[in-house]
């Protein structure tokens, strides 16, 4: 059985690495690689995304 939890500042790196891989299958034939990169810096900034599961933000979640 898979186990979903609320996300937590740890897990900042992974939630990245999922997205990374999940935005360069989805939009390669959309955005560009640099494209991809600047949006991904933006929405999952490491040390921005840390911080917001640290305050708990609500929205995020793992598995």
């Amino acid at each position: 059985m898979v186990r979903i939890r609320p996300a937590g500042p740890d897990d900042a790196i992974g939630i990245r690495r999922v997205a990374v891989a999940a935005y360069d299958e989805t939009y390669v034939d959309v955005v560009d690689k640099d494209g991809v990169e600047r949006l991904l810096d933006g929405w999952y900034d490491e040390s921005d995304l840390r911080r917001r599961l640290d305050e708990g933000d609500g929205r995020w979640f793992v598995a």
